[in-house]
């Protein structure tokens, strides 16, 4: 007895250390947690207001077009070229500044290009009111504002991506993506307040809200965090739940050989590389459907928002204040499109394309009432106004961001660390290509063959927004079907009395 004594003693010594360092590891995570958390909620804020002053400044531009038209006679088509000339330089910007982002520090690009933006506001505001409103002039410093704002989307996408892991992406981006949506409806409410209310010129107003830029720069310069691992936080891509989603998935496709050999083939060549750039990244699959998607879903969307006040003001006569509610509430359904759809996507075991598609689908048609319907009935059109921005915003938030940040964060790219951007880069670039064209077409045609014209023109691009998606979306929903037999077969199985869901056998009994 007197032997045994001694060997129980460091045993309970042991147990007592052991739950004592347990319960300490399960504080010091607790700790790293709500710290982790309130970093993401900094950087949430920062980026979703960074991006939103941009949008500030174009919303601004066009509230104040009819103005312009007015005071300075500037014709339809001469704001399109302006409008195109931004539009065009804005993505070729973001084919270079995309991948800037990803090799240089994307905090850095940030201010600078918003200082550059304050500036080249401030100078077309000082020409106006010194009567120098030629059309080559505007579109040549209008040429310099797109180029430096096509920093802004693509830095702050990168950043965000280095802060959230995938799941719950779809519907964190899609309240994100609405940053642009808070920012267009800022900068209506600010830019009416200020020419209505202050009785400011459009050229005063105008160069006030664009000295925001450089607040915004100012805040990024102190606040902003690039690199959670600049503050010792580790941010998982992938939780234990996708983790396991994905394994299982991989199980059912593997006995498919075609689908198994197809899943491998489309990441052949990109695997081994240290570093996407702009070639690579273009053979990402997915990159080019999406990109084309974008094409015309910013074609229209792009459209209404740089049309849609002079439609309201020019054939309708609403005032300033009825303008901004209006183009407001366009805004306000982007915002509940990106987080509705971004939460139903997510809910699709982050199935992205299904969603998107049958968005894009629904809005094809609202489009085409915008030809019948008649805006002086204006609870009726808000109405329909809104139905339509939330149909549109989910469908953008899903093609130009959550998309972007989740084929830049792909598993088979784990040696390519740095994607999100140059893949937003592309993706964007591509679409505002599309919104560029837009612009100029939409001008001519306002211009010559009236508003149905302008309509019925964006009412076929969205509708061949869903052309590039129909490969992914077989291949998706297909994906969300097995996903959701498998999850129904392991829920039997519980039932069932089975503990562990490892087995493929008790997963398929």
């Amino acid at each position: 007895m007197s032997q045994n004594t001694p060997n129980r003693t460091p045993t309970k010594v042991s147990e007592t250390g052991s739950e004592s360092s347990n319960e300490n590891r399960k504080q010091e995570m607790r700790v790293q947690s709500a710290r982790r958390l309130r970093y993401q909620i900094r950087i949430f804020l920062l980026t979703f207001f960074t991006y939103a002053t941009l949008h500030f400044t174009r919303e601004s531009w066009s509230i104040l077009k009819p103005k312009i038209q007015i005071q300075d006679k500037i014709s339809s088509s001469s704001l399109g070229i302006m409008d195109t000339a931004f539009l065009s330089f804005y993505s070729i910007g973001l084919f270079i500044g995309g991948n800037l982002c990803d090799h240089y520090n994307p905090k850095y690009l940030l201010i600078g290009s918003y200082i550059v933006v304050t500036i080249v506001i401030t100078i077309i505001g000082l020409a106006a009111e010194n009567g120098y409103t030629n059309t080559l002039l505007f579109s040549f410093l209008f040429s310099i504002n797109g180029f430096m704002q096509s920093i802004g989307w693509p830095a702050c996408a990168a950043i965000f991506g280095n802060w959230f892991g995938k799941r719950g992406r779809g519907t964190l981006i899609g309240l994100w993506c609405s940053s642009g949506n808070a920012g267009n409806i800022g900068g209506a409410l600010l830019t009416s307040f200020l020419t209505s209310t202050m009785l400011y010129n459009w050229r005063i107003a105008f160069i006030i809200v664009a000295s925001l830029c450089t607040v915004t720069a100012i805040f990024d310069a102190f606040f902003l965090v690039v690199h959670p691992q600049e503050r010792g936080i580790k941010i998982e891509e992938y939780d234990e739940i996708l983790n396991e989603t994905e394994r299982l998935l991989t199980v059912e496709m593997a006995r498919d050989p075609t689908e198994s050999f197809l899943r491998r083939q489309e990441f052949d060549g990109i695997q081994s590389s240290k570093g996407v750039n702009f070639w690579q990244a273009l053979k990402i699959p997915g990159v080019m459907q999406y990109s084309l998607s974008y094409f015309c879903l910013k074609f229209s969307s792009y459209g209404l928002l740089f049309w849609l006040p002079m439609f309201l003001q020019k054939s309708n006569n609403y005032s300033d204040y009825e303008t901004a509610y209006c183009v407001s509430l366009l805004d306000v359904g982007y915002v509940l499109g990106g987080v509705l759809i971004g939460y139903i996507s997510d809910l699709m075991y982050c199935r992205r394309v299904p969603v998107a598609v049958l968005s894009i689908m629904i809005a094809t048609l609202l489009h085409v009432l915008l030809i019948v319907s008649d805006p002086s009935i204006m609870w009726f059109f808000l109405i329909q106004i809104l139905i339509l921005g939330t149909l549109m915003g989910g469908a953008v938030a899903i093609v130009s961001g959550i998309s972007c940040t989740d084929l830049g964060k792909l598993k088979e790219l784990r040696s390519s660390e740095k994607a999100v951007a140059t893949v937003t880069g592309i993706i964007d670039g591509i679409g505002s290509f599309g919104a560029a064209v837009g612009q100029i077409l939409i001008g001519v045609f306002e211009q010559y063959y009236g508003w149905n014209s302008v309509f019925i023109m964006m009412s076929i691009m969205v509708f061949l927004g869903a052309a590039p998606l129909m490969k992914a979306f077989h291949r998706e929903m297909k994906e969300v079907i097995t996903l959701f037999k498998i999850h129904r077969r392991r829920n039997r199985a519980v039932k069932n009395g089975y503990r562990s869901l490892d087995s493929d056998e008790q997963i398929n009994s």
